[in-house]
């Protein structure tokens, strides 16, 4: 598998967690931020702006969420 192979599916495992996480993060929101967490990393990991847009889109509202304010 090429380096650009590998990338492409970490991409995708970035979208899918994040896609995740938005969407539970009403009902979940612990687990959200978890999730959030896992995709912001990775994403920026490999210098994925949307995954980070993504996963600090969804960790910022779970810190609201949450009432970790401070943290935000």
């Amino acid at each position: 598998m090429s380096n650009d192979s590998e990338i492409q599916l970490l991409k995708e495992k970035i979208d899918k967690l994040n896609y995740e996480a938005w969407n539970i993060r009403v009902k979940d929101s612990p687990k959200a931020f978890v999730i959030s967490n896992e995709a912001l990393g990775s994403a920026r990991e490999i210098q994925y702006l949307k995954g980070i847009a993504d996963g600090a889109r969804s960790l910022g509202f779970c810190y609201g969420r949450l009432s970790k304010y401070d943290e935000a």
